[in-house]
């Protein structure tokens, strides 16, 4: 199945992530966590805490990939966005998210191209987009 993830600044205007780049930019990979943070307990389970922690992953962008990315996130450290990701890998199972974006700091450049570019959406909480969600 095609990636639905999609991102914007405002609630009404997410994107495809696909379409971006003139349509040339692949789909991240989606990582979800349902917590930002999980406390080891003394008696040996685990208690998470904190919000969700959605993660997208590109695995290769030129310079004008990265532009279109950093529409959402100008100032390439942090900004808020909307996003619509993958929360289930298994039953393909999608949300949407008013996040913080952080821009990653660990760049990886090779050849005038971006390698491995992670960038994560902290603060998530669960929105509703407006009209159809794809």
């Amino acid at each position: 199945m095609d990636s639905l993830a999609r991102i914007g600044t405002e609630i009404d205007d997410t994107v495809l992530v696909t379409s971006l780049a003139d349509g040339k930019m692949r789909a991240p990979l989606m990582d979800y966590k349902r917590y930002g943070k999980i406390d080891e307990l003394s008696s040996g389970f685990a208690k998470g805490r904190g919000r969700p922690l959605p993660t997208w992953e590109f695995l290769y962008l030129t310079p004008a990939m990265v532009d279109e990315l950093a529409v959402y996130c100008p100032d390439r450290v942090s900004s808020e966005v909307y996003i619509y990701t993958r929360t289930d890998e298994f039953l393909d199972e999608y949300k949407a998210f008013r996040a913080k974006m952080r821009w990653p700091l660990d760049e990886s450049i090779k050849d005038l191209r971006r390698e491995k570019l992670i960038f994560t959406f902290w603060d998530a909480i669960e929105v509703t987009l407006p009209g159809p969600s794809v």
